[in-house]
């Protein structure tokens, strides 16, 4: 039956073909290249919305509280990782972004020390830096994952 294998092999030949040019389909099929997430949308997905704590700089850091953050971080959660976020104004001259950046990183590494000094791990605390329209004061804030 040399003419049933000669058909096979179109067959599988001209299957071969069509198959190549097809995509495969998920859900940025349907989204539009403005609808696309940017990496500033990225960054803020990956934060809970609100802070375990806010530590200012206008005043003596609490100590006390942060202790008491950090318990109950971890009574919620046993591996919690504590990141340690200096927010730099989004709206501001870049030459006050980069001295609130250096300040920020200053103040994290202090806030990352009392959070450890509190009894977290320090391979759980993670620091970073992050654009925020809504600064006003110099500050850290504290999540928890």
């Amino acid at each position: 039956m040399p003419g049933v294998s000669a058909l096979i092999r179109a067959l599988i030949v001209a299957l071969a073909a069509l198959v190549g040019g097809c995509t495969l389909v998920d859900q940025r099929s349907f989204r539009s290249a403005e609808a696309q997430a940017g990496a500033d949308e990225m960054a803020r997905a990956v934060l809970p919305a609100l802070p375990l704590i806010v530590v200012r700089f206008d005043a003596p850091i609490d100590q006390a509280a942060i202790a008491q953050a950090v318990e109950l971080a971890q009574a919620r959660r046993e591996a919690a990782v504590f990141e340690v976020i200096v927010p730099i104004a989004a709206g501001a001259a870049r030459a006050v972004q980069e001295a609130a950046l250096a300040q920020g990183r200053a103040d994290a590494e202090l806030v990352a020390s009392a959070l450890a000094g509190a009894g977290a791990p320090r391979g759980r605390i993670e620091i970073g830096a992050r654009a925020d329209g809504g600064v006003s004061v110099r500050e850290i804030r504290v999540y928890v994952r």
